[in-house]
């Protein structure tokens, strides 16, 4: 690089790195392209697609849009048989085990979609029994029922159907809509999560990612989970989980590391997902133990190394 343009670069990381959570997201973008290795493709596409009255409230407004979509590609692409719960008596995070049968699953599942589907049907959103989305979801109902993967897949495209379509107009915005997607999303994550065929073979397209850590990605990822574990936000049992998983990610076994650091992804971003809940901040600022912004900051940083994975 020219050492003018280097020059002027230093000086914009300088920029950027004053204020991570707000250009967090820009940086990685820009040294991702600088060094031949872009940020993931889903990712960029659903940033370009956020919507123009996002981008007219400026920089702040962006930044808070593009962590939901950060959060929410994680926990998609690293579902976990759990729930993540804040208790508001004790301040702190806690999961809880989510045990299903498979068929149950399905069942529970494709009902929901069904209805969701034909209550926005009814509605004035634009979709209609010719929508791509709505013809994905017939097909899943009637010809897909006793196969897991496709209702994952399927559901998932139709999802993506609706948020571009509310993009580009082809959707009008519209609450029943919005519950609907809802039902989408909740529906492929729950297979992924719950059911053992469809866990297996989202096992199998996540392994990869996970196993091309190197060394310096290993320590950054661990002392993060550490420092979160330390905070004292944590339940006792799932501040000793995410000890342990920083001490696998941190081995340098990839056998260990891939399954520990799959579960602490899944766990960090549903709790920035909770955290984003004003009840739930207002709970952590009033507790005379716990620094707020401390919270906030090791968190988006842990979530920040991750995500520079995918």
């Amino acid at each position: 690089m020219p050492e003018s343009m280097a020059v002027a670069y230093d000086h914009l990381r300088a920029f950027w790195d004053a204020d991570p959570e707000t250009w967090g997201f820009w940086a990685r973008w820009y040294d991702g392209m600088l060094r031949g290795a872009p940020l993931d493709w889903e990712l960029q596409r659903a940033v370009a697609l956020i919507d123009d009255s996002v981008w007219k409230e400026g920089p702040e407004a962006v930044a808070a849009k593009i962590s939901e979509i950060e959060d929410q590609l994680l926990a998609e692409r690293v579902p976990q048989a759990e729930e993540m719960l804040f208790d508001p008596k004790t301040a702190q995070f806690e999961t809880r085990p989510i045990t299903v049968e498979a068929s149950e699953l399905v069942e529970t599942t494709l009902r929901q979609v069904g209805f969701a589907r034909d209550v926005a049907a009814k509605g004035n959103c634009g979709l209609n029994e010719y929508s791509l989305s709505y013809l994905y979801i017939e097909h899943t109902l009637t010809d897909c029922r006793d196969d897991p993967n496709a209702i994952e897949q399927n559901l998932s495209i139709a999802r993506q159907d609706i948020v571009a379509g509310l993009a580009d107009g082809t959707y009008t915005p519209d609450g029943r809509l919005d519950a609907l997607t809802n039902v989408l999303e909740r529906g492929a994550l729950d297979m992924r999560a719950n059911h053992p065929e469809v866990a297996r073979t989202w096992a199998a397209r996540s392994e990869q990612v996970l196993r091309e850590l190197d060394t310096e990605q290993r320590e950054v990822i661990a002392q993060g989970a550490v420092e979160i574990a330390r905070t004292g936000i944590l339940k006792a049992t799932l501040a000793a989980e995410t000890e342990l998983d920083a001490a696998a990610v941190g081995s340098g076994k990839t056998e260990v590391a891939a399954p520990a650091l799959k579960r602490l992804a899944s766990r960090v971003s549903r709790m920035r997902v909770l955290m984003r809940a004003q009840e739930v901040i207002a709970r952590i600022d009033g507790h005379p133990a716990y620094q707020l912004t401390q919270i906030v900051l090791t968190v988006g940083a842990l979530l920040s190394a991750i995500l520079a994975l995918f």
